[in-house]
């Protein structure tokens, strides 16, 4: 955890991430700000690349364990099912796009360890598209809530617009 953590407008945590200069640079800043807004001593952050999602910063007191990467995957291969229906919708509610048979699920998960983690899909909405970013695991801390979409949506888009992470192009655009 940062101490001293100090909150920033999400347009300057959008600048600090994308003045970094490789995207592990990025992956780390990120991790750090979202340690210090939510108080978590601990965390991992994977970026989705060509299909595959990669863990490209974890805390040094966080051991990569296989179970944490597997809980990630698992969250990654469900953003399919939390796309909406329509590309072109501009709100994203993942909530309202849930299977309303399933159980809402709890954003909580307990590692092979005894650590529990707060999981967070990152994924914004761009161009009138769904746009999955990555996972972040978060060692739950009483200021997990803290965590705003405002920095969410500033992490996906910078890590977007230094070309990190690819913007799947619109069918509806490409005449056949």
């Amino acid at each position: 955890m940062t101490t001293g953590f100090q909150p920033l407008h999400p347009r300057k945590l959008y600048s600090m991430l994308r003045s970094c200069p490789t995207l592990e640079a990025r992956a780390h800043a990120a991790l750090e700000f979202l340690c210090g807004c939510t108080g978590s001593a601990r965390g991992m952050l994977f970026v989705g690349q060509s299909g595959k999602l990669n863990c490209l910063a974890r805390t040094p007191s966080l051991n990569a364990s296989p179970d944490l990467a597997e809980e990630a995957e698992r969250i990654w291969s469900r953003q399919e099912e939390l796309q909406p229906d329509d590309s072109r919708t501009r709100t994203i509610d993942l909530s309202a796009r849930r299977k309303p048979e399933a159980e809402p699920e709890i954003e909580r998960f307990v590692s092979t360890s005894g650590v529990t983690f707060e999981r967070r899909l990152l994924a914004t909405g761009r161009a009138m598209r769904f746009i999955p970013v990555g996972v972040v695991l978060l060692e739950e801390s009483p200021q997990i809530d803290q965590l705003r979409h405002a920095y969410i949506e500033s992490i996906c888009n910078a890590f977007i617009d230094a070309g990190d992470v690819s913007v799947p192009s619109d069918p509806s655009l490409n005449p056949r």
